[in-house]
Formats: C-alpha cells, sequence, structure tokens
C-alpha cells in the first residue's frame, strides 16, 4: 500500500526485505515496487531513516537486511554432523536471541571438507526466520578457540582459570550441558560465539578429571595437543593373531650374546648391541632394533594410525605409543630370553673407529639380557660385578673396547661438545610430582648413544648407495643472526667466535672449553643451543651440523618414530 509520498509504508518495505533470500539493494525495493526513477532519492531517505531507527541493518556492498539477519557472507563455525551427512553450523560471532540454523553445502567442485570445530567463509541464503542455507567459498585454517583450565567459583556461578599463561579473562562456564562437572574439575571448553570481549562463555567439552588428581596435568597435555591416545578397534584387531615369524628366511642369531641397556623405567626395548674384537685389530658391532615393518605393514590400519602420531609421546607419568602394547610391549619389544625378530646392523671398523663395512639383515635374535644404565655404570666404575649382573664379563669388556674406538672416531669429526644436563620429573609412590632432578649423561649412557649414531649412519649410506628413498635427520648451518649475538656473549666471557669463515662445530666447543667449569658454564651452554639450527626431517640430504656428518637417518627407534619405520621399509 502507497503513502501520500508514493512509497510503500514501512511495514509493506520491512516485509519485502524480511522475506528476501539474500540482502536486497536500494535498487532491488524499487524493482519489487515498481517505484519510477524520480522516487529512488525518496526511498533512499525512508530507507535511511529506517536504518537509524534500527528497523533495518545496512550491509556490505549497499545492502538492506533485517536487523537480525545474518551478513550474506559470513565466518561460520562446523560445529556437528547430523545423522544424514550435513554440517550443522553457527555464526563465528555471537548473535542476539537464539542461534540460527544454518546448514552448509560443500563446494561442488569438490575440495577437502571442512572438520567439525573449523571456521568456513560462506556464502548465507534464508531460508525463513532464523534458518539459512549456507554454501562455503572457502575453508579458513583457524579452528575454534578451545581453552583448558580448572572450574572455580564465581559470581553467580562457576568460572574457567584457564590453564594457559596470560589466560586472564573471565570466562564463565556454561552448565546444563552434555557433559557433567563440578568445581576442581579440569575442563576442556569452547568459547562461544560473541561480539565483543565483555561477559565471555564457554561451553564444556570434555572433563579430564579432579585437577588434584594424579595425572590430571599429563591428561591436560594430551587434550591441549590433540595427542591421539585411544587405538580404534580396527587397528587393535590388526594385532590379532600377529606372532615371532620363523627363522627360515632370516639370519638366526639367536646363539648370540646381545643385550639391551636402558633406563631404569623403560617399558619397550627397542635395541640390542653386541660388540666383538676382530683378530688383527679392530671391531665389530651389532646393532639389533625390532623389526617393527615385519608387522606395521603399508596400507594397514596400524600403519595409518602409527603415521597420525608420528611418535610416541613421553609424559612424567605416563607413554603414549605410537603402536598399539602388543607390539611396543610384546613383540617388538626385545625382552630377554625371548626370540624377538630384527633387523641388525653389522657394522666392522678399525682401532680408531673408522668404519670399513656395514650391511643389514633381517635376522632372529635372543637378547641374554636386560641391563639398566646405572647397574652397567656401576660395573664400569667398578661397584658391580659382572656375577651380581649375571652376565658373562667378556660381553660388557667388549662393549665397551669397541665404544672406545668409537669415541676416537667422535674427537677426530669434532661434534658439537654441548654439557646440558638431562631434567627428569620424580613422581612418587601415588603417581604425584615430587621433584626435579638434573642428571648428566653417564658414560654407559653415551655408549649407547654412540652405537645407535652409528647404526643411523650405516642405514643412511646404505641407502645413498642403493639409491633408495630416505628420510634423512638433517641439521643445518646456524643461523648468521643468531650466531653474530652469540660472538657478542663471547665477547663478554672473554673468548671469540671466529669470523669471515664457514663455522663448523670447533669452533663454538672453543667458546664451550674456554666457560667449562665456570659460573657461565651453564648460560654459554644454554646460549649456544639456542643459536643452532633445528633438527629436522627431510628427503635432501643436508648432513647433521651437531654431529659433524655427512649422512644421517634416524633407524634406531621404529617402535616410537614413524620416520625410523620408513628407513626401515626402504
Amino acid at each position: 500500500m502507497s503513502g501520500e509520498d508514493g512509497l510503500p509504508s514501512d511495514d509493506a518495505i520491512l516485509e519485502f526485505i524480511d522475506g528476501c533470500e539474500a540482502p536486497p539493494t536500494v535498487k532491488d525495493v524499487a524493482r519489487a515496487f515498481k517505484l519510477p526513477q524520480e522516487l529512488r532519492a525518496p526511498l533512499r531517505r525512508r530507507l535511511r531513516d529506517l536504518a537509524d531507527r534500527g528497523a533495518i541493518a545496512r550491509q556490505g556492498g549497499r545492502k538492506l537486511a533485517s536487523p537480525d539477519q545474518l551478513p550474506e557472507v559470513t565466518v561460520l563455525i562446523v560445529r556437528r554432523v547430523d545423522r544424514d551427512g550435513t554440517l550443522l553450523a553457527v555464526p563465528a560471532l555471537e548473535v542476539d536471541g537464539a542461534p540460527p540454523s544454518i546448514r552448509v553445502f560443500p563446494d561442488k567442485r569438490g575440495g577437502r571438507a571442512p572438520r567439525v570445530g573449523q571456521q568456513v567463509l560462506a556464502r548465507l541464503r534464508r531460508i525463513s526466520g532464523a534458518r539459512y542455507e549456507a554454501k562455503i567459498i572457502r575453508i579458513l585454517d583457524s579452528m575454534q578457540q578451545r581453552l583448558f583450565g580448572t572450574a572455580i567459583g564465581g559470581r553467580g556461578g562457576l568460572i574457567l582459570q584457564q590453564a594457559a599463561r596470560g589466560g586472564r579473562d573471565t570466562i564463565t562456564l556454561q552448565t546444563g550441558g552434555d557433559i557433567p562437572f563440578a568445581e576442581g574439575d579440569l575442563v576442556e571448553a569452547e568459547l562461544l560465539p560473541r561480539r565483543g570481549h565483555l561477559g565471555k562463555t564457554a561451553r564444556v567439552i570434555d572433563n579430564l578429571g579432579p585437577a588434584g588428581s594424579p595425572g590430571a596435568f599429563s591428561a591436560l597435555a594430551i587434550a591441549e595437543n590433540d595427542i591421539p591416545h585411544v587405538f580404534d578397534a580396527q587397528t587393535i584387531a590388526e594385532t590379532d593373531g600377529l606372532k615371532v615369524p620363523p627363522a627360515k628366511g632370516r639370519n638366526d642369531m639367536r646363539a648370540l650374546p646381545f643385550v639391551t641397556i636402558d633406563g631404569a623405567d623403560a617399558r619397550d626395548f627397542d635395541d640390542a648391541v653386541l660388540a666383538t674384537p676382530l683378530e688383527g685389530g679392530g671391531w665389530e658391532i651389532r646393532v639389533a632394533i625390532a623389526d617393527v615393518s615385519h608387522y606395521v605393514r603399508p596400507g594397514s590400519a596400524l600403519d595409518a594410525e602409527a603415521r597420525k602420531r608420528g611418535n610416541s609421546v613421553y609424559l612424567p607419568d605416563r607413554v603414549v605409543p605410537m603402536l598399539p602394547e602388543a607390539l611396543s610391549n610384546d613383540l617388538c619389544s626385545l625382552r630377554p630370553n625371548e626370540p624377538r625378530a630384527a633387523m641388525v646392523a653389522i657394522i666392522t671398523m678399525d682401532e680408531d673407529g673408522d668404519v670399513t663395512s656395514h650391511s643389514f639383515e633381517r635376522a632372529l635374535i635372543r637378547s641374554a639380557a636386560r641391563l639398566t644404565y646405572d647397574k652397567v655404570q656401576a660395573w664400569h666404575e667398578g661397584g658391580m660385578t659382572a656375577g651380581e649382573l649375571e652376565l658373562d664379563e667378556a660381553i660388557l669388556t667388549n662393549l665397551f673396547g669397541a665404544w672406545d674406538a668409537l669415541g676416537r672416531a667422535r674427537a677426530a669429526r669434532e661434534p658439537l661438545a654441548l654439557n646440558l644436563k638431562e631434567r627428569r620429573v620424580v613422581l612418587d609412590d601415588d603417581g604425584a610430582p615430587a621433584a626435579i632432578v638434573q642428571r648428566a649423561q653417564s658414560e654407559s649412557q653415551r655408549l649407547i648413544e654412540d652405537y645407535m649414531i652409528a647404526a643411523n649412519v650405516a642405514a643412511a649410506e646404505a641407502l645413498i648407495k642403493a639409491q633408495r628413498p630416505c628420510v634423512f635427520r638433517v641439521h643445518d648451518q646456524p643461523d648468521p643472526e643468531k650466531t653474530e649475538g652469540l660472538r657478542d656473549l663471547a665477547d663478554a666471557v672473554g673468548t671469540r667466535l671466529a669470523r669471515g669463515q664457514v663455522l663448523r662445530p670447533h669452533h663454538f666447543n672453543a667458546i664451550l672449553a674456554h666457560v667449562r667449569d665456570s659460573a657461565d658454564e651453564k648460560m654459554v651452554n644454554e646460549a649456544v643451543l639456542r643459536s643452532q639450527a633445528k633438527a629436522v626431517y627431510s628427503i635432501d640430504n643436508l648432513g647433521h651440523f651437531g654431529l659433524a656428518l655427512r649422512h644421517y637417518a634416524h633407524f634406531t627407534s621404529p617402535i616410537r618414530r614413524y620416520a625410523d619405520l620408513l628407513v626401515h621399509r626402504a
């Protein structure tokens, strides 16, 4: 119905705008009511007045909408998938009143589908009232913000005391949801969409248990970092029926006295070692590694899960394994006096530790003993006898004899010689943290480290020679900007870092030697560490700067590192 000015009534304009699938323009309104050109200016004034009164809202592109209508192009958060497989979403920003119902349809041209919790840029089509259909324009990388912390009492209810540093906002926890929780519980919550920054509210999506219970903060670390920690039924089912393979087709080394040397609290033993003196001088060392690739085949559910996890995760009170326990703690653990499938690196070297040959064999071994670093160290220092270890003394004598040769080769190549003590969290009988202790690396630990390095180098060299693909463990040259700051520190402690030449580990070692046993030793060691590049995996062989090695790969821990499993397969 037209008024005296020839324009439709306010109600008619509002009804038209509200009924549009997409926000209309002024031209769309004029066409709908068949207004002549001379009434376009009065119409714009009328619409401006409606907007000033809050009856309509202006959107981008000179478009008009009901005050509660969402923008035609907006950011949505995918909330869930209904039983028909349709994605349901909510606006990324808080809206007044009940949240609208938005059904999301993917781009017909294909591409990756968004995950629950992910944000998408979408074009909306209003069906009626608060019901919309949305077509994805682009999947955004950011996920809905997840928060972790403890539920504590606040004004009018429970609020979230955030675990993250700097998380000081007052966030009210929404009650009455699907996840019950109480004051003192450690919870995972997601921030509800809203506009502005005041009065933030979050919905609890997981209860991790009382914050004071043992293991609560390990559970927090697992949840906060999205660490997969439960194996699905298909993955577990693939471990059923697996068994140690027969000796046929393998080199039977069960009669050789391999031993494992690990920490006292180790549960999985993925490497065993043996050393034998050679006639005329030199040594043969054998490094036996659990043959994980025999059990975890490409394309299997076990392989998919291991690839997704990438590695085992070690927390103060638990291990989240890369492989199910049927493998990591049983079939692929080189337990004493039990036959196990292994990949064995056989390395011969001269008296100075220079490698003269190496080869790899699939074998069947039987570990003669499960030793710990502390007990082997005690034997080395004369505090225990081989009899107390129930072991032939020649086994340990030979291991240390070959290690002396490896030590001479290490000294010749001069790897980076950082002296940083390991920090360990000590738990009491109830699983609660009791202390944090620092401990320097012992000779028994360095022995195993050097044997593993020798096997890793041999694996990389073997794959290069065979022209097989290899995932190298590379450590690039230090960043020049970082080393410039280290030069200033070197000057301050009375030494210098060379300029105008390619830096090698021995240049850094000279600084470390200068401050050894001084008050500056810890600070300078940490500064040298921070100046280094990070070691990464790469198919490009850049060498390993810190170890002063041209070729290096990870071969020795396929139970807990997927990269090692790839090297075994290659």
